[in-house]
């Protein structure tokens, strides 16, 4: 109460003296309102240009189709054995380690099943600070090479 009754004496006691010059102004007068409904819808600055060309028979070269059979698919379940079989003995294993015992049989769409099944277990580290070249050969003899930041899996 005394500082409520200190901040009104002092009140009282400025309210005969009023401030020299402008105290405050106000910009504008009346409120400046944007409506969402009246702005215009968004139009493409560049039309379309459809080619009217006439589409000709071509040669379909389709005789062998055994290219539409002949794709494969990871077996998840056969990776998530290869990473608890590599846990049984230690408590960690990154994946360079895990691939060096259990080598990329399908390549890169074998080690993203494995970064996906990392993404899927709660116990799997990935460490940015450190990067890790994963390198796997190719039934035609070639050797690809993939680098990404280091993945450990955990038990």
């Amino acid at each position: 109460m005394e500082i409520l009754q200190g901040i009104e004496r002092h009140a009282l006691g400025v309210r005969d003296c009023a401030p020299v010059g402008e105290f405050t102004s106000v910009a504008q007068s009346a409120a400046a309102i944007d409506l969402t409904m009246e702005r215009t819808l968004y139009t493409p600055k560049i039309k379309t240009v459809l080619s009217s060309a006439e589409l000709e028979l071509g040669d379909a070269g389709m005789d062998d189709t055994s290219v539409l059979f002949g794709q494969f698919v990871i077996d998840k379940a056969r990776l998530t054995r290869n990473v608890r079989h590599a846990l049984q003995s230690v408590s960690q294993i990154t994946l360079s380690n895990l691939l060096s015992s259990y080598p990329l049989e399908q390549g890169l769409a074998e080690l993203i099943g494995y970064l996906q099944l990392a993404g899927e277990q709660p116990k799997t580290i990935v460490d940015d600070t450190i990067n890790d070249t994963l390198i796997w050969a190719t039934p035609d003899g070639l050797h690809k090479q993939a680098k990404l930041p280091r993945v450990i899996f955990v038990r």
